[in-house]
């Protein structure tokens, strides 16, 4: 069974009301912006592959962290990534570079913030400064 989460510190698993698969759970709790779930979600669910979490859009969890403007939360799932698939550190720069539907990568969507901190962090684990959105703006254009 699922859990879904009742509050910010207890889960609910009645089964009527479990209707997340992990990943699309993952994805609310990323996409509410809350740490505190997501924290308790991977330290008791120790085997998510969070590189191939994409929602309907192709936004991934690297995605999410970046429009909510959350560095803390994107340093989180590096850090699982790290600790628990650690044979896949290797896989996170293709991570951190891969495109939504509108071709836009997480760095993009720092840059639309004007995360200038979490710009350098994404660098520093392998995002592409060059990569371009499906309108060919890059990161200094985006920045502008």
């Amino acid at each position: 069974m699922i859990p879904k989460f009742r509050n910010s510190l207890t889960f609910e698993t009645d089964e009527h009301r479990a209707h997340f698969t992990p990943n699309e759970l993952l994805i609310q709790i990323a996409s509410h912006n809350d740490k505190e779930k997501l924290t308790i979600y991977l330290s008791e669910n120790k085997e998510i592959n969070l590189l191939e979490i994409i929602d309907t859009r192709h936004y991934t969890l690297c995605h999410i962290s970046c429009i909510n403007n959350n560095q803390e939360m994107l340093e989180i799932l590096v850090n699982y990534i790290h600790e628990n698939f650690s044979k896949l550190n290797h896989k996170i720069p293709e991570w951190v570079n891969r495109k939504n539907l509108e071709g836009y990568t997480p760095l993009h969507m720092a840059a639309f913030k004007g995360n200038i901190k979490m710009i350098k962090y994404l660098e520093k684990i392998g995002a592409d400064r060059l990569a371009r959105n499906k309108h060919g703006d890059f990161l200094k254009k985006l920045i502008n």
